[in-house]
Formats: C-alpha cells, sequence, structure tokens
C-alpha cells in the first residue's frame, strides 16, 4: 500500500473551497449593486436640496444677476428659481424666471444619469419651478398659490422600490424623504 502525504489537498476539497469561495464573492458584488443605487440616490437628493438652498441664499442676499445672465447683467434679480424637468438628472438655476425676455439660466446640477426625477406634484405638467422673490422674502411655486412641491426622484432600474422624495413648502422649508 501506497502512503499519501498528509499535508496536501484533495481535489473534491478545492473544488468546494472555490465553489464556496465564489458564491460568497457573487453575494457581495450583488450588495454593492444596491447599495450603488440608494447611494446615488441620496447624492442626487442633496444635489437638488443645494440647488434649492443656493437660489434661496442668492434671493435672501439679495444678489445682482450673475454675469452670465445676457441682458442686465449685474443689475438687482428680481427672484432666483430652481426648475425641475420630469425625466431629467439636473435641475437648472434661474435669474428672473417668471419674467418673460428677462429670464437668465446661469448654472446646472447634474446628478447620476441613473437617477432621473420621476414625478412633480401637485404640478402636472412636466415641469415645475420655485422661486425666491428679493422684495418681499415670498416663496411662489409656478408663480401660482401651490402651498408646496413635491420632488420625486428615482433609480432607473426600479422606480418602485428605489426613490426619495423632496417636498419643498411655500416658506422655502425643504425636507428629504
Amino acid at each position: 500500500m501506497k502512503k499519501y502525504k498528509r499535508g496536501s489537498f484533495s481535489t473534491v476539497e478545492l473544488i468546494i473551497s472555490i465553489s464556496i469561495m465564489l458564491i460568497l464573492g457573487g453575494m457581495v458584488l450583488l450588495n454593492y449593486g444596491l447599495q450603488r443605487d440608494k447611494m446615488e440616490l441620496n447624492n442626487a437628493a442633496n444635489s437638488v436640496v443645494q440647488a434649492i438652498r443656493k437660489v434661496q441664499g442668492l434671493a435672501l442676499g439679495q444678489s445682482a444677476r450673475p454675469s452670465t445672465c445676457s441682458s442686465g447683467s449685474g443689475t438687482k434679480a428680481t427672484n432666483f428659481a430652481a426648475y425641475f424637468v420630469r425625466n431629467q438628472n439636473k435641475v437648472t438655476l434661474y435669474a428672473d424666471k417668471d419674467i418673460s425676455g428677462k429670464e437668465c439660466p446661469f448654472e446646472e446640477v447634474f446628478f447620476s444619469p441613473t437617477i432621473k426625477i420621476s414625478s412633480l406634484s401637485p404640478i402636472s405638467s412636466n415641469s415645475a419651478w420655485v422661486s425666491f422673490y428679493i422684495q418681499d422674502l415670498s416663496v411662489k411655486i409656478n408663480n401660482s398659490s401651490a402651498t408646496s412641491l413635491t420632488i420625486r426622484l428615482c433609480a432607473k432600474s426600479s422606480c418602485t422600490t428605489n426613490t426619495k422624495t423632496i417636498i419643498v413648502n411655500n416658506k422655502g422649508m425643504v425636507e428629504v424623504q
């Protein structure tokens, strides 16, 4: 009878060990993909809130129109606004949004291409904006008497489970859910 070395592994033991490592690696990669969507959704919500806070800060500081505005550059703006469009992954910042002919987009805030604005309410159209007025420090949503604007963001892969909701009320308060 032959004697085998005691320190080596058999082929079956190696196959089982490699199979276990592959299964564990697959579970880690699957979990990473799910967490990546949540992380990108949180980053997009933070970007939207920062954009709203920026235009609110410009209005509170009674800022002049940005130098990128062709007409009236440097003159005092009447309002600053954040503009949202459904199925896009950006927020556009405006000076004098509701004044025809003088409105000026001065910045676009983009977030991950895998995230989109899935709905805006109570507005039924595909776009909405929130304006902060300098003169009386008021807040208007689509230049109407709406009391709040709800912006729903979702991961394009799953708009039913991965969502983030941002609510802006007519007092300028922002809430993320």
